[in-house]
């Protein structure tokens, strides 16, 4: 079917119930069973097709949209971007972020959506009721497949509109690339995260920085980052990320940060602790590393120093106990005569000087 001439001639990608029936039918197909088959082809299982708005049997099968972009008007100003860049790109991302998205898809005047094979518009509007009932802020993304300046397969995301509700936006479609992606296995790529320096902040094309890597430096505690365009500013490592990547509770998106925790010379890198870090929070400079979440402060690794502090002056108390029981012990055989005559004469030896009995002398 999705190699079907007729399908693809009609409508570009667009079928109705009736005609998907008809084919199943010449396959011998019957009601129920034609009913299973086409309810595999929708989202939460092989996304192939999804349901077109404002109807209730006309389908989209993504795969066989044209591949032109359609004519739009973009806002360039302040887009939130993020890129995901690939040694190699299987087919099929960009259709299942459709499928899995298609509530999201921006339309034009005559209802039509704003996708393509190697691309879509997505929209999340906001109905703000403090100012106007009738007043919508519109927030679009822009997600198309290209080829990065390093000449690899490329996925681009640029979100423009509503300040607040950017980063939302973006996150849902990230979110969704990173399911896709799980899909494929143990699938390559790069997630790249741009600079916010001055040169890059309203740049259409600002530096872009590997993900992992800027992982890697807070890892090693390295704070900031040199941009790669002049004048090479220095940059925050956590601004960036915070950027652009939110952490939501429906959306399960997380990320840890090991800190490594070294006291004196005691060798402790294999000790480290995870911090979930959210919306605002950061990782100071204070100690070891701080956490600040909004108003809310806490110094952490004062606290791990003091827990280990805590433990090693413990395990020294225990050894003292230890010994302090071990000699009491000895002193108690001692004064009351258990000792034999070799072990006395042990102990003779050892503190070179009598030592003085505890039994009654003997009667001639």
């Amino acid at each position: 079917m999705l190699t079907s001439l007729t399908c693809y001639e009609w409508a570009r990608g667009k079928f109705n119930r009736g005609w998907l029936f008809n084919k199943w039918n010449q396959a011998g197909y019957n009601f129920p069973e034609k009913n299973y088959l086409l309810n595999l082809m929708k989202k939460d299982h092989f996304e192939l097709c999804y349901q077109l708005y404002g109807t209730d049997d006309e389908y989209i099968l993504p795969q066989l949209l044209p591949s032109e972009k359609p004519n739009y008007k973009w806002n360039e100003h302040q887009n939130l971007q993020l890129r995901f860049e690939y040694p190699f790109m299987p087919k099929g991302i960009i259709t299942h972020l459709i499928v899995r998205l298609y509530t999201y898809l921006d339309r034009d005047e005559n209802d039509q959506d704003f996708a393509w094979s190697r691309g879509a518009i997505f929209v999340k509007q906001d109905l703000d009721i403090t100012k106007n009932e009738n007043n919508c802020n519109l927030t679009r993304a822009e997600v198309i497949e290209d080829i990065s300046k390093k000449g690899l397969p490329s996925i681009n995301i640029k979100v423009s509109g509503n300040l607040g509700k950017k980063k939302e936006l973006l996150t849902i479609i990230r979110e969704q690339i990173l399911r896709i992606h799980d899909r494929f296995g143990n699938l390559n790529y790069d997630e790249m995260i741009p600079c916010n320096c001055q040169s890059c902040k309203y740049s259409l094309d600002p530096n872009f920085y590997e993900f992992n890597k800027l992982r890697e430096r807070m890892v090693n505690r390295k704070e900031t980052i040199e941009c790669d365009n002049p004048p090479y500013e220095t940059v925050k490592v956590l601004d960036l990320i915070d950027d652009v990547i939110i952490e939501h509770n429906n959306l399960s998106l997380q990320r840890q940060v090991n800190i490594h925790i070294n006291q004196g010379d005691e060798r402790t890198t294999n000790q480290s602790r995870n911090l979930n870090i959210s919306g605002n929070a950061q990782v100071t400079a204070s100690g070891a590393g701080a956490l600040s979440q909004g108003d809310n402060q806490g110094t952490i690794a004062n606290k791990i120093n003091q827990n280990n502090s805590q433990q090693t002056k413990e395990s020294k108390l225990i050894k003292i106990l230890g010994i302090v029981a071990a000699l009491a012990t000895i002193i108690a055989l001692f004064f009351n005569g258990i000792f034999n005559t070799e072990v006395r004469q042990w102990f003779d030896n050892l503190f070179e000087g009598d030592i003085p009995s505890t039994s009654e002398p003997e009667q001639n």
